[in-house]
């Protein structure tokens, strides 16, 4: 009920809410982000597309974005064949949208990246935002994770052979350690066939370093 003794119609009482809750504002201006990028021939959805669709519907509402809490959840030094140090970092972040007033709206996710340097832990922080924004904002992905392709787990692998190859071992390391000391993506799409010739973890860690290095390295 309204001043003057009128009904509220239906439409004016969801504006009202609307004002209320600037998260469900910013929900509505955020569009469908698609998988826009592509490595060693499959497709994702980047870092920068996802903040690039929710920092101006965050700003329209006059929301904005910001660490509370982090937690180290794992973080591993391995050494390649060569002596290079690659470190997989997990972390576990709280992130806060707040408006300034008193509407304050939390979400924590996980991130987990690879990284060559000491940027690991800035690079994992970042995969859990764009997790974060995906959540808070309900940013359609046009994904089912419920109908998508169903796994089943062999019998675990011994992990002492008679014979190991360790030719085909250094051969991935020698790959991974050449794409790390790629400088520029054209170098890095000149692997890719070589990369894609890789297996379970080994072709997960070059698909994972490859992604975080196009963000960093130049065309």
């Amino acid at each position: 009920m309204q001043a003057g003794g009128r009904e509220e119609t239906h439409q004016e009482k969801v504006g009202r809410e609307e004002m209320k809750n600037p998260l469900h504002t910013a929900m509505l201006a955020v569009k469908h982000v698609e998988k826009n990028s592509q490595a060693m021939g499959y497709k994702y959805r980047g870092i920068e597309a996802i903040v690039q669709a929710a920092r101006p519907a965050l700003a329209a509402a006059g929301l904005s974005c910001r660490p509370v809490e982090m937690e180290i959840l794992e973080r591993e030094t391995r050494e390649s064949a060569r002596g290079a140090a690659l470190i997989y970092s997990v972390v576990k972040v709280t992130f806060c949208y707040e408006d300034g007033e008193s509407n304050k709206y939390h979400v924590t996710t996980i991130g987990e990246a690879f990284d060559s340097g000491d940027k690991g832990i800035t690079k994992a922080i970042s995969v859990a935002q764009r997790t974060a924004h995906i959540l808070a904002l309900q940013i359609p992905t046009g994904e089912d994770t419920e109908s998508g392709e169903q796994h089943e787990l062999s019998a675990p692998k011994p992990t002492l052979r008679e014979n190991p190859p360790v030719a085909a071992a250094e051969g991935a390391d020698t790959l991974i350690d050449r794409l790390l000391g790629c400088a520029s993506q054209a170098e890095m799409a000149a692997m890719a066939p070589e990369l894609k010739s890789l297996e379970g973890a080994e072709l997960a860690t070059a698909r994972a370093i490859y992604e975080e290095m196009l963000d960093k390295v130049p065309a």
